[in-house]
């Protein structure tokens, strides 16, 4: 079977054990330690609760506008279009016009409805994806310290709506997303492009009587099944381990899988299918330079925001607490969007690899033209 072929191959490659190793740290070091104590219910009486983003008027419209003046000042504002950091400078028509907004937010009273109108047309002039757009505005400027209450209910709700393995399980996924699914996988792609080429096998493969398509998209798959394999086993070690610690609670046993599956499958999917495509293009592991640069971009667009930052077109999601559960939900719909997204565009660049591919194999494009004539005759398929 053409399938277990491949899933051997990519299996028994030393840079499978190394990206098995390169999981296990990733989890050792990053997850693991939250495996080390529950978390405890919150008790009255604490001073301090932590923070939390919550709509507070009189909070938002003061540090929001402080935050507004203080990088007009400076003459730059920090965006993130499409998930991707960008330091704006304006025109100087852009600039006077801000300067408008400034003066009215100065004025005394503004009511909140149009403060937030004036937060709006602020994003506008500055290109959109700012600090100051809906999606960002409360976040950054209306932290407010957690009362008891709030607390509480962050815990129930971790508790009764998550079954505990919800949370952990977006734990886990945000620190294996950031690492594991985003970036090692394109060495496996890579190794896709170039392994027939260093083993000195490229005319027996391109003279093997099996479809373009069929060979191209069950190598991606079998080499996806690879990279997934330590994955799962180590969601089923952290199941175990998330067990133990809450004995007596009713858990969702089948968090870590759903999560897993939603979540960093499609983010696994697309870094594999650079680095493939790349590599085929060039006949040489360059997909892991391109997919290396994708990722230092989308980690540089992620810089200081670690919780609820999950955009339409995020490569790396963050969701960096166990609890914020409601923060989590509100965002869910964005989040199955980027996924649905990134897994439509892996597959269509393994489609792209699979025309590179059969060009390569007709010798009419992108690779060298020695293998031409090893297409098979019609009389030996």
């Amino acid at each position: 079977m053409l399938f277990w072929k491949e899933f051997k191959k990519t299996a028994a490659s030393l840079l499978y054990v190394v990206y098995i190793l390169a999981v296990i740290a990733a989890y050792v070091t990053q997850f693991a330690p939250e495996l080390e104590e529950p978390v405890a219910k919150p008790v009255p009486g604490l001073e301090d609760y932590g923070t939390i983003a919550k709509e507070v008027p009189e909070v938002l419209m003061k540090e929001a506008s402080a935050g507004l003046r203080e990088e007009f000042l400076r003459e730059s504002y920090d965006a993130y279009p499409m998930g991707f950091y960008r330091e704006v400078h304006l025109t100087e028509e852009k600039t006077k016009q801000m300067k408008e907004v400034l003066n009215e937010l100065s004025t005394d009273p503004l009511t909140y409805e149009r403060f937030r109108e004036l937060m709006r047309r602020a994003d506008q002039l500055i290109g959109g994806g700012s600090r100051y757009c809906d999606a960002y505005l409360v976040r950054y400027f209306s932290n407010v310290p957690k009362t008891y209450e709030d607390a509480l209910e962050e815990y129930e709700l971790f508790l009764h709506k998550d079954k505990v393995m919800g949370g952990y399980a977006r734990l886990f996924c945000d620190y294996m997303g950031v690492l594991v699914a985003s970036i090692l996988p394109a060495f496996l792609g890579a190794a896709l492009g170039v392994k027939d080429r260093r083993a000195k096998m490229e005319e027996v493969v391109y003279g093997k009587a099996v479809a373009s398509f069929h060979l191209i998209f069950t190598r991606f798959f079998a080499a996806l099944a690879a990279a997934a394999l330590p994955v799962v086993l180590l969601a089923a070690a952290a199941t175990i381990q998330v067990g133990k610690l809450y004995p007596d609670d009713i858990l969702d046993r089948t968090a870590f899988f759903r999560y897993a599956g939603f979540w960093l499958m499609p983010q696994m999917m697309v870094s594999m299918a650079v680095g493939m495509l790349f590599s085929h293009l060039a006949d040489r592991p360059v997909g892991i330079l391109v997919q290396g640069i994708w990722w230092l971009f989308a980690m540089w667009g992620k810089t200081g925001v670690l919780t609820g930052s999950i955009g339409r077109f995020d490569l790396i999601p963050r969701h960096n607490s166990l609890l914020k559960a409601g923060e989590f939900l509100d965002r869910i719909g964005g989040l199955a969007f980027n996924r649905t997204f990134y897994t439509l565009l892996s597959l269509g660049l393994v489609f792209l690899t699979t025309g590179i591919y059969e060009q390569n194999r007709r010798g009419k494009a992108f690779g060298t033209k020695r293998f031409k004539n090893h297409m098979p005759h019609k009389s030996e398929i």
